[in-house]
């Protein structure tokens, strides 16, 4: 039997520290208690009592029974109010084993305990008995975590010896006196099997005596000045005071003695502690409404526009199911629009019974039919195989006319006409007429602009001429999302009183037609007026070669057959004339005509800095005019 039963068999009451402030007037520890002690070390402790009251009171100890803890010669003691006294309790071990002694003070108004405890020197942890858990996806951790108590009265390592296919984590931890760790369980299952074993756990704990001065700063209570002479005490107050005063030399040097011992080399114990571990290992299952292989059509999509499907991962077994999107076919590294098709989440986790949802944006950028085709895979199990497809669809936009005529218009006179471009899909788009920034006789007022979903825009076109010709030009509008340019033929006749033949459209029609490999329509849809004019003549057809080719080539290119050289005329310093040559190596003959492109900007053309003379001249067949 321990040294327990000392503290029950006591007449004092064992009460807490505030109680006895309240009952007693006194102020002191519940106890004194010893963790790091040895057998046949001493170890010394100071033991502080405080009179919290208004009146002095006389107390005295009663000394315990057993010779494992010692004090002083018990003598009775008067306490003033507000002083301190101080007393010290040496304990030496005779046996490894746990003590708890009680120290009885007898005061004016009744007694009470304090306890003497020293308690044995044991790495000790608690830990669960077992862990299930239960269902677990085959090549997949299954988690859970628990806390690990410190319940000893020394430092441990704690360290995990795994059994597979279970571990824990972190492998190694220490965990001081008093506190919780807290480890993860992990059941990673490499099949469809049930799976127990027992994993074991080593306590790393390291044994030695600390240097006695730490359990003296480790006292009760925080040191206070010692009780000095009060002018107005008792007789008895003096001679408790100069008590006090011869005692401390003693107290002191035994406080010394016991600080000087040295501490023993620390050694190592180990302790083993075993939990079971069980789990059973199941493949998981994922599905879209029963099927494994799943088509998602968008249909027709506008070029530009951005449409979603969402499926939903059924997990119809009962553990979790990771999974991960792969794209069967990857576009181009490094190119952002290569496909129109993108997945969102690329990896996530379906818990049991649960569904999981996966949207498919569609957003192309150029017109064309798509095809993507994804994976959603898991480490073990059938995947799910997605097939995606759909069209860009283009803005459809036209012109409300596919020429616009401006008929005869005289000499230096300036003439108005308008068409709408109208944008028949439902989303809005862009447009910008390319090629008529440098005419000089053709005006719009709104070159480029937003074109709305399913509206229309009024373009006015103006013509004038201050020489006689007959004007033709293609003006091409690229609509943002279209599949092809919007092109509208621009005719006029500038005449005066040596008036030209009036052009017409049949005119543009037949000489498109001969420039299509010299092809000519049907006779039989050919109309002529009396003079040999056109009137009726079938449109020629449009191919994507002849539209790109018409767009991109300048009037000056040399494959149209007019070329001006040099391109870029260099005045430098000094020289006020240069040489320019216009080569035609057409077999038609041309009327040229130089006109500042500036001038339609001016409101008052200023004198000229730049002059070509002439100003009007003809282009003879496979010749070259000179200019000035």
């Amino acid at each position: 039997m321990t040294r327990e039963t000392a503290a029950q068999s006591c007449l004092g009451l064992a009460i807490s520290r505030r109680e006895r402030q309240e009952v007693f007037c006194i102020d002191c520890e519940d106890a004194l208690i010893w963790t790091d002690w040895k057998v046949g070390r001493q170890s010394t402790k100071r033991l502080l009592l405080k009179n919290v009251g208004t009146e002095h009171q006389t107390l005295q100890y009663k000394v315990p029974q057993s010779r494992t803890f010692s004090l002083p010669f018990p003598e009775p003691f008067r306490l003033p109010p507000g002083m301190t006294k101080t007393f010290l309790v040496t304990f030496s071990p005779h046996h490894s084993q746990s003590v708890v002694e009680a120290l009885e003070f007898v005061c004016d108004k009744g007694a009470f305990v304090i306890f003497l405890k020293a308690t044995e020197k044991r790495a000790a942890v608690s830990i669960p008995r077992a862990i299930d858990f239960g269902l677990g996806a085959v090549a997949a951790n299954t988690s859970i975590p628990f806390l690990v108590h410190n319940t000893g009265s020394l430092p441990v390592t704690v360290l995990w010896k795994d059994v597979q296919p279970f571990r824990i984590l972190p492998e190694t931890a220490l965990i001081p006196v008093g506190r919780t760790e807290k480890f993860t369980a992990l059941f990673h299952p490499p099949g469809p099997l049930a799976y127990e074993g027992v994993v074991v756990c080593s306590l790393i704990s390291k044994h030695g005596d600390r240097k006695e001065s730490e359990d003296l700063s480790s006292s009760v209570c925080n040191a206070e000045p010692r009780a000095g002479t009060l002018e107005d005490t008792l007789e008895a107050e003096k001679e408790e005071n100069n008590r006090a005063t011869l005692q401390q030399p003693r107290e002191d040097a035994a406080l010394l003695k016991n600080a000087s011992w040295a501490p023993d080399v620390e050694t190592e114990a180990a302790q083993m502690y075993s939990m079971d571990v069980k789990g059973i290992g199941k493949i998981p299952h994922l599905h879209v409404k029963g099927k494994t292989e799943v088509a998602v059509d968008f249909g027709i999509v506008l070029c530009g526009t951005v449409e979603t499907q969402t499926l939903l991962l059924d997990n119809s077994s009962s553990v979790r199911a990771h999974f991960e999107v792969l794209r069967i076919g990857n576009p181009p590294q490094g190119n952002l629009r290569a496909s129109p098709v993108t997945v969102c989440s690329r990896s996530g986790v379906v818990e049991p019974g649960e569904h999981f949802p996966l949207t498919f944006t569609f957003h192309g950028h150029s017109v064309k039919e798509v095809f993507q085709e994804f994976q959603v895979v898991m480490k073990v199990g059938a995947p799910i195989t997605v097939k995606v497809t759909g069209v860009v669809g283009h803005i459809e936009a036209t012109l409300s006319s596919n020429h616009l005529h401006f008929g005869d218009v005289p000499v230096g006179r300036k003439i108005t006409k308008q068409v709408q471009l109208r944008n028949l899909s439902k989303r809005a788009s862009s447009y910008h007429f390319v090629n008529l920034q440098d005419s000089a006789f053709v005006c719009l007022d709104k070159p480029s602009g937003l074109l709305g979903a399913q509206t229309s825009v009024t373009l006015s076109f103006s013509f004038s001429s201050l020489v006689p010709l007959r004007f033709h030009k293609r003006a091409f509008c690229l609509v943002n999302g279209a599949e092809e340019p919007v092109v509208l033929d621009l005719l006029a006749t500038a005449y005066d009183e040596g008036r030209p033949a009036t052009l017409t459209l049949g005119h543009v029609y037949l000489k498109r037609w001969q420039e299509l490999e010299n092809a000519l329509p049907p006779r039989d849809s050919l109309e002529f007026d009396c003079q040999g004019n056109p009137e009726k003549v079938p449109i020629p057809p449009e191919t994507p070669t002849s539209l790109f080719k018409m767009l991109t080539t300048d009037f000056s290119d040399t494959s149209r057959g007019l070329s001006v050289s040099p391109s870029l005329v260099d005045f430098k310093c000094g020289e006020s004339r240069r040489t320019l040559s216009v080569f035609n190596r057409t077999g038609e003959k041309f009327l040229c005509i130089w006109k500042d492109s500036l001038d339609r900007k001016r409101k008052k053309n200023p004198a000229h800095v730049f002059s070509v003379s002439p100003r009007r001249a003809e282009l003879l067949p496979n010749s070259v005019t000179t200019f000035q």
